[in-house]
């Protein structure tokens, strides 16, 4: 009887200690099929010009492509990494500005939820696309 609720406050305490880490993280676990847990990751793509960015596509491992209608001027989405591709190293960023300019760059790395894409103008007035991915 003693060896049982020593094993279920043990139990008791490792799920909390569980929970813990991922609420401290700001991470949600969500039970994937088959039952395997897994850690949703997200990618903020930000739009620093004063046009509209729109039919933006974020490709992870060139297997998964999940697209976003516009962007808004000086604005910032967040785009969620697919399961089948939460392991992906590889981002693709493309699109177009309301006024017609095309935009695209690839990025190897690391992604977290601390992950940023950056649309802006760079010294020449030149559009360029810029990410904090932390190179493998």
């Amino acid at each position: 009887m003693k060896k049982a609720i020593c094993t279920i406050m043990l139990s008791a305490a490792l799920a909390c200690g569980i929970s813990g880490i991922a609420a401290y993280n700001g991470a949600s676990i969500v039970k994937a099929e088959g039952g395997e847990n897994y850690t949703e990751v997200s990618v903020t793509i930000r739009n620093n010009t004063p046009f509209e960015l729109e039919n933006v596509d974020s490709d992870f491992g060139l297997t998964e492509t999940v697209g976003t209608e516009s962007i808004k001027p000086y604005s910032e989405v967040t785009v969620q990494i697919p399961e089948k591709v939460k392991h992906a190293t590889m981002l693709k960023i493309s699109g177009t500005t309301s006024e017609g300019t095309t935009f695209t760059n690839t990025f190897n790395g690391w992604m977290s939820d601390d992950t940023v894409v950056t649309v802006q103008y760079d010294e020449e007035k030149n559009l360029s696309v810029s990410s904090n991915i932390n190179e493998n």
